[in-house]
């Protein structure tokens, strides 16, 4: 190896190395439901098993559910709610296979950067009202946000659609640095009125 080669790998390792950007949060899916949902039956499930154990090796009295309940699963016969019952079991069932495959909701929105910032809902709807306040003819101002839409309510002096447009400019120009940026809609209230 020539001293050129040597020197181009030591200053290889020497340079400081950045960290990939942090994904994006993303909120608990309709899954976390089924999940709680069977976790609660298999602990009644559980339990029940634990007591018929502890009845069968004579450490505590009582009759054994399981066999009542194999008894009476025992003597069934073909009833006419079994059909819809059983086809509500089979929805159920989908829709546990199509919540489980769903993706995750996201929950905040990026900025336009490589390291991996998110912004929340909330954050976003502060930053509006206070773009908001800072246009003239604007007394007051309140904000709801998703990752996709804010929809602002602006107590103004007058109503009119050209203070609309401003308003609507200003909060914009005050977002153009998420990716993507929500859809913004402003609602205008003239004095007198209560946000």
């Amino acid at each position: 190896m020539t001293d050129t080669a040597v020197t181009n790998v030591s200053a290889q390792e020497n340079e400081p190395r950045t960290l990939p950007s942090a994904k994006a949060p993303i909120g608990p899916g309709p899954i976390t439901i089924v999940g709680a949902s069977l976790g609660v039956v298999t602990l009644g499930l559980g339990v029940i098993a634990i007591r018929d154990s502890l009845i069968a090796f004579n450490a505590i009295d009582g009759m054994s559910w399981l066999s009542g309940v194999g008894d009476w699963i025992d003597g069934f016969k073909p009833v006419a709610w079994m059909v819809p019952g059983g086809v509500a079991i089979a929805i159920v069932g989908l829709w546990m296979l199509g919540a489980s495959l769903r993706p995750r909701p996201k929950n905040s929105v990026a900025l336009n950067t490589n390291t991996g910032v998110n912004m929340a809902p909330r954050s976003i709807a502060r930053i509006a009202v206070v773009a908001a306040r800072d246009v003239d003819g604007v007394l007051g101002a309140s904000a709801k946000s998703t990752t996709r839409r804010l929809v602002l309510t602006v107590k103004t002096t007058v109503k009119s659609n050209e203070l609309s447009s401003r308003v609507k400019n200003a909060v914009e120009t005050s977002l153009n640095g998420l990716n993507p940026a929500p859809r913004v809609s402003v609602r205008l209230k003239p004095q007198g009125t209560d946000l």
